[in-house]
C-alpha cells in the first residue's frame, strides 16, 4: 500500500510515523492543492494506525485489541453476505416495463461473507471521494463536516447547514446509509462506533490509490482515513 500510495500521489510518507499533519501539508503543496483547510484533528497517520490494529505496530492498541469485554479482535457482530465493491458503477437503475426506477446491483466479483458495516461503510466512502468533483471550499467543508461526524454517535450524523447541493446530496445520502446500518446490529448488541470506523478506514484507504478519480478527491480519502486514524486512536488510548 505504502508504494502504491507513493505512485498515486507523488509523494512517499513512513507508515512507522504517528503523526501525519506536516505528511498531509506537505503533500497538498507538492500537488499544488491550495487553501484547502484541513481539519484540525487529522493528525494520525491512516497506515500507522492500521499497523497498530493488525498488531504489527508498537502494541500501543494491545490493551484494547485482546480487551477481556468487547475485544477488538472479536466483536460479536452477526457477518453477512458483502457485495464487497458497492460504489455508484455497480448499482444500476432499471425501469423494466414499469417506467418505475428500480436499483440493481452488478458486479459480484468480489462478494464475500464479512462484517454487516463493510458495504455501507464502502458506498459512503465512493459517495463522498468517487461521485462528485468538488471545489476547494467544497473539499473543506466535506472533510470538516466528516471529521465531525464521527464525534458522538457515529450512526446518525449532524447535517451540513449553508452547503451547496452536491454536499447537501451527499450528506444527506451518507446519513440515510449510517441510518440504515445501525438497524442491523442485534438486539441485544447493538454495532458500536468502532465498527463502522474501521469500516470506513478499510474503504477510504484503497482510494488514495484509484488513479482513474482526480487527483483532489484521491487526496480527500487520504485526509478523511487519517480523521478517522486519529478517532480511533483517541477511542482506543
Amino acid at each position: 500500500m505504502t508504494a502504491e500510495i507513493k505512485s498515486a500521489l507523488g509523494m512517499q510518507f513512513d507508515p512507522e510515523k504517528r503523526e501525519f499533519s506536516d505528511t498531509l501539508a506537505g503533500i497538498l503543496n507538492h500537488l499544488s492543492i491550495l487553501d484547502w483547510q484541513l481539519p484540525s484533528s487529522a493528525v494520525i497517520n491512516p497506515l500507522w494506525c492500521v499497523r497498530e490494529i493488525a498488531g504489527i505496530g508498537e502494541g500501543l492498541f494491545d490493551d484494547r485489541i485482546y480487551a477481556v469485554e468487547n475485544p477488538l479482535s472479536a466483536f460479536s457482530t452477526l457477518t453477512a453476505i458483502c457485495h464487497g465493491d458497492l460504489h455508484g458503477d455497480n448499482i444500476l437503475c432499471s425501469s423494466l416495463e414499469t417506467g418505475v426506477p428500480r436499483p440493481v446491483l452488478v458486479d459480484f466479483e468480489t462478494t464475500h461473507d464479512g462484517h454487516i458495516c463493510r458495504d455501507f461503510a464502502r458506498l459512503e466512502a465512493a459517495i463522498l471521494c468517487q461521485s462528485f468533483s468538488w471545489s476547494t471550499v467544497e473539499l473543506t467543508e466535506v472533510a470538516k463536516w466528516f471529521d465531525e461526524s464521527l464525534t458522538g454517535d457515529v450512526y446518525h450524523p449532524p447535517k451540513s447547514a449553508n452547503s451547496s447541493d452536491a454536499i447537501q446530496r451527499a450528506v444527506t445520502g451518507v446519513g440515510k446509509l449510517r441510518s440504515i446500518s445501525a438497524g442491523c446490529g442485534q438486539q441485544l448488541w447493538p454495532l458500536t462506533n468502532e465498527e463502522y470506523k474501521l469500516a470506513l478506514l478499510a474503504a477510504l484507504l484503497p482510494i488514495v490509490r484509484y488513479d482513474g478519480l482526480q487527483i483532489s478527491n484521491r487526496v480527500l480519502a487520504l485526509v478523511l482515513s487519517s480523521c478517522v486514524a486519529s478517532s480511533l486512536t483517541t477511542d482506543f488510548s
